[in-house]
């Protein structure tokens, strides 16, 4: 009966593969991001492993993620864009009903980056030769505008980090870091 719900947006099993595929890639993408925030943000952070060469490893990876998407076709990327949009209603819902007349603030600005990434990719899909694309993108120039594309998101999102002082307030109040730090200073 789940399974049967869970294909209903979707028309086949290929369909729901090629959608749950590019979302998780959607996701993994974010990672690179994150990286580089952090070590900005907090440089001190303790950290059992220090990848050499992140700013150009978080790129390409940043590259390599957003080019699965795409590749999964116009089809699949509108359906992500409408899953994105009625999770943000859902969440903007829920904490409306459940967090009122609480301080903790969302942070929309640093975010702001994902409206031009999610619209351009969309774009890009939509003129591209993947999917049901329009296929006014040939192959192998879609790619091109891709990687320009993705690396000049990628800047916007490194910029768009929170400030330094902000950042630093969440990691340091948040009960799991805190736990983790006292298991840290316990075996040093």
């Amino acid at each position: 009966m789940i399974g049967v719900f869970l294909l209903t947006p979707l028309p086949t099993w290929q369909a729901l593969v090629a959608f749950q595929s590019s979302a998780i890639v959607l996701s993994y993408g974010l990672g690179p991001i994150c990286l580089l925030a952090l070590r900005k943000q907090a440089p001190e952070l303790h950290r059992p492993f220090i990848l050499p060469g992140s700013r150009l490893f978080s790129a390409l990876t940043f590259c390599v993620c957003t080019l699965i998407a795409y590749w999964t076709g116009w089809g699949t990327i509108h359906q992500i864009v409408f899953a994105i949009l009625a999770g943000l209603v859902l969440m903007l819902m829920y904490r409306g009903l459940t967090q009122r007349g609480k301080s903790y603030a969302l942070e929309f600005t640093a975010a702001l980056w994902l409206i031009p990434y999610i619209l351009g990719l969309s774009l890009i899909s939509y003129l591209g030769s993947f999917g049901g694309g329009l296929n006014l993108l040939p192959f192998g120039w879609d790619f091109v505008v891709i990687v320009l594309f993705s690396l000049g998101i990628f800047w916007l999102a490194c910029r768009a980090a929170l400030p330094k002082e902000k950042a630093r307030q969440a990691i340091y109040e948040d009960p799991e870091y805190q736990l983790h730090a006292e298991s840290l200073a316990s075996t040093h």
